[in-house]
């Protein structure tokens, strides 16, 4: 199978784990993915327009796409156009991503989503509220505005809504539509150097109430249904005095995907593919009980790094986990690779007995990252 995305390293070694043999195009070429699968780079430049061409030189196999793919709807016409998509289509995705549209679909269901504004509107002095990209990935360009800003063309205004952040990663079949697993996710963390809003981590599964659980299988099951959703998709939601509100829906493989995985031993790849009859017999389509806790250190955890300053790459800053069992890196660019401000350096996998343990983890091997590229002189201005 070939994966596309903005990256696409997690998506293929999921594929490898359910049998798979995937080809990639994304815009990092991480050193990690390169070492272990055949693939092009996408000029930052070029993408995501340029996956089409690049399409042109890879090999004869069906496609899956990581994020923010679903904000390009033309990409995925395109690309449906040359080679089979299996993902949601660019007509699904334009629609579930459209906020009025699904506020108005929850809403039939009793179903909560907040406020939001669009049309050049003022945020309203009650409350507090974010201007958002209306193509947004990842968190990222998301701001607390004052009363009275308007919203720029591109953007639109969303009522803030206090609370826990969690991410749900579902899988609709035929069969139905079944909750993989929740993990709660970390967002704008400054151990992490993340921007505000950004997305930087995510750790699980998540254990939730009885009631909880009924609530996000019950709002995985209408948005499928409303919207024609079909194989892995997530929903993104604030979860608050035993009430799940849905933040955004995000219609294919998600970054929380392989915590999931690691944790649950399910291979997500195999379950997405079976959503259109493509399955390995070597793979397994069946999914875990949301209890089941196959690994002994059941709680997996992801962050996602980012840079402090301007800086050059060098892989120093990976030695640290030889000595340290649980961890490894991930998304790790090539050294010498130039990392501008705010913008990713790679990720840190960890597994623990413990929420808490592994959130302790992800920030010790975070710190020495940071301090190992501080003393190589990495963390210099370009």
């Amino acid at each position: 199978m070939i994966v596309i995305g903005a990256s696409a390293r997690a998506a293929c070694f999921s594929a490898a784990r359910a049998g798979f043999s995937p080809y990639w195009l994304d815009q990092f070429g991480d050193s990690d993915l390169r070492a272990e699968f055949p693939g092009a780079l996408v000029s930052p430049g070029a993408y995501p327009a340029g996956l089409v061409a690049a399409l042109e030189q890879a090999p004869d196999a069906p496609v899956i796409y990581t994020g923010a793919l679903e904000n390009h709807p033309r990409v995925l016409r395109q690309i449906a156009a040359r080679r089979l998509l299996l993902g949601n289509s660019a007509a699904v995705c334009a629609r579930v991503r459209t906020p009025a549209l699904l506020r108005e679909r929850l809403a039939v269901h009793g179903m909560g989503l907040p406020k939001f504004l669009t049309g050049g509107a003022d945020a309203p002095a009650a409350g507090r509220w974010l201007l958002k990209p209306e193509r947004s990935g990842g968190g990222l360009g998301i701001s607390v505005v004052s009363p009275g800003t308007r919203a720029t063309p591109g953007h639109y205004l969303q009522e803030f809504i206090p609370g826990d952040n969690f991410s749900g990663v579902f899988v609709a079949r035929k069969a139905g539509v079944q909750l993989l697993g929740i993990t709660q996710q970390l967002v704008g963390a400054a151990e992490f150097h993340a921007p505000a809003f950004s997305y930087c981590g995510s750790i699980g599964p998540v254990s939730p109430t009885p009631r909880v659980q009924s609530r996000w299988e019950e709002v995985g099951r209408v948005l499928a249904r409303e919207f024609g959703l079909r194989g892995l998709f997530g929903i993104d939601a604030v979860v608050r005095d035993d009430e799940v509100t849905v933040i955004e829906v995000n219609p294919r493989y998600t970054a929380s995907v392989e915590v999931l995985e690691e944790a649950l031993g399910v291979a997500a790849i195999a379950l997405h593919m079976s959503a259109w009859g493509q399955v390995l017999h070597s793979s397994t389509a069946t999914l875990p009980c949301l209890n089941a806790r196959p690994d002994p250190k059941c709680v997996h955890g992801k962050a996602c790094l980012f840079a402090p300053v301007d800086l050059i790459f060098n892989d120093v800053a990976c030695e640290r986990s030889d000595a340290i069992a649980d961890i490894s890196f991930a998304d790790v660019p090539a050294p010498g690779t130039r990392i501008p401000r705010g913008a990713p350096i790679l990720s840190v996998l960890c597994r623990a007995d413990t929420w808490a343990a592994c959130a302790g983890l992800l920030r010790r091997m975070a710190a020495g990252v940071y301090e190992a590229l501080g003393k190589s002189g990495s963390g210099r201005p370009l």
